[in-house]
């Protein structure tokens, strides 16, 4: 295996420890204010379930300029290795931890994870939940189940999660939850796939990680976690993102198109251990920037929607535009396989970035319709309609095929 992408300095460290059974990767970029208690809880993980094993955190950092590594430089992890470097490659959570699944690979670990930076509800017992169902050889990859505000993770709820359920059969319901755990066979193979100067090397990485498990054959298991706590960002400001894993979900669906096309209805993974309930931390909304940017965005792609969508789907969505409808489950999920068939078949040779920002105002518009269709339902009252959406992508699979 080659690891040119690695620095000298991780090189050398990796070397130097020879061998260990568990590495855990934090991926960083200007996370001074949570890195030490992220890097603390982690350790304390480490040191209470595994004090037999050899471990290694290794913080990959993508050149954050505020004091990140200096403070994770501080802290006191014990026995456990610490490494900290900048990775090599383009600027992006999937290069920070295609340097971790090299650290997995090159040590011989049993098994790898990933623990996001800015997270504030970590504990260590969240460490035995990730890592103990690959240690026990119960399963190969682990997804986080986090208990989440209605309005946290729009991404994961109006496209990752319905889409992957919808393709691939298996309903994980945090494919892009940011915290995983996978056996060293996995990593090996991430590192072989020739998508490191792509989406993935970006914010593609999760959903690559979820995709490539599951359509590789591995046993899937999910872990429940908790409420998540962390730093959420708005919809609007996550535009890049949405791109990003939108874009690398399109490609991953022409990659395993003989597989998705074979498969109907979805199961299950393994859950590892007992769900427990914990209140989310509230987050707050509001539909008034989402509105703008889809009129906005009606200005500007109006003439490119009426060429991507089918027909009614189309006046479905200007009926929105009119303040005459809302964008609900089912032409929302039209309209994403109306997407994906475009992109599938290069249509009138729109460029992928194109195609791509074109659909960020219509996913605006859809979380501003969840928004009204909940804010009087609870959170878990808002679970089911997630869930309902999710078996609305499922049932029209049957489109998307035909559209395909």
């Amino acid at each position: 295996m080659s690891s040119s992408f690695l620095r000298k300095d991780l090189a050398k460290r990796i070397k130097e420890i020879k061998k260990a059974d568990i590495v855990v990767g934090i991926p960083s970029y200007y996370n001074e204010d949570t890195i030490e208690n992220v890097l603390y809880q982690v350790s304390r993980g480490l040191l209470e379930f595994y004090p037999d094993f050899k471990s290694v955190i290794i913080v990959s950092d993508g050149g954050s300029t505020d004091d990140t590594r200096e403070k994770a430089e501080m802290v006191n992890t014990g026995k456990v290795e610490k490494i900290i470097t900048i990775y090599k490659g383009p600027a992006g959570k999937g290069s920070a931890l295609r340097s971790v699944f090299a650290t997995v690979c090159n040590l011989e670990a049993k098994v790898g994870l990933c623990i996001d930076a800015d997270l504030r509800s970590i504990s260590p017992e969240w460490i035995k939940k990730l890592a103990g169902p690959i240690i026990e050889e119960e399963c190969d990859f682990v997804a986080p189940l986090y208990l989440r505000h209605k309005y946290d993770a729009t991404i994961t709820n109006d496209i990752a999660y319905p889409l992957t359920r919808a393709l691939y059969g298996v309903r994980v319901r945090q494919p892009i939850g940011g915290d995983f755990a996978f056996c060293r066979e996995l990593a090996l193979e991430y590192l072989e796939q020739e998508v490191w100067n792509s989406d993935v090397a970006r914010f593609g990485i999760d959903i690559f990680m979820t995709t490539t498990a599951i359509c590789q054959g591995y046993r899937i298991g999910e872990s429940p976690l908790g409420a998540k706590s962390h730093n959420p960002k708005d919809p609007i400001s996550l535009t890049p993102m949405f791109r990003q894993v939108v874009g690398t979900m399109f490609d991953l669906a022409e990659k395993y198109e003989k597989r998705w096309k074979k498969i109907r209805g979805s199961v299950s993974p393994r859950i590892t251990c007992e769900v427990e309930f914990a209140r989310p931390e509230e987050v707050k909304l509001s539909t008034e920037r989402l509105e703008k940017n889809f009129r906005a965005g009606w200005e500007r792609f109006s003439t490119l929607w009426k060429e991507i969508l089918e027909n009614l789907n189309f006046k479905h969505l200007k009926r929105v535009r009119e303040g005459k409808d809302l964008l609900y489950a089912s032409p929302w999920a039209k309209i994403v396989y109306d997407y994906m068939a475009a992109h599938h078949k290069k249509i009138n040779n729109i460029e992928r970035e194109h195609l791509l920002w074109s659909l960020v105002p219509i996913y605006q518009i859809r979380i501003a319709s969840f928004i009204k269709e909940t804010e009087q339902m609870s959170s878990e009252q808002a679970e089911r309609l997630i869930e309902d959406q999710a078996q609305t992508f499922e049932d029209f699979k049957d489109y998307l095929v035909e559209r395909w």
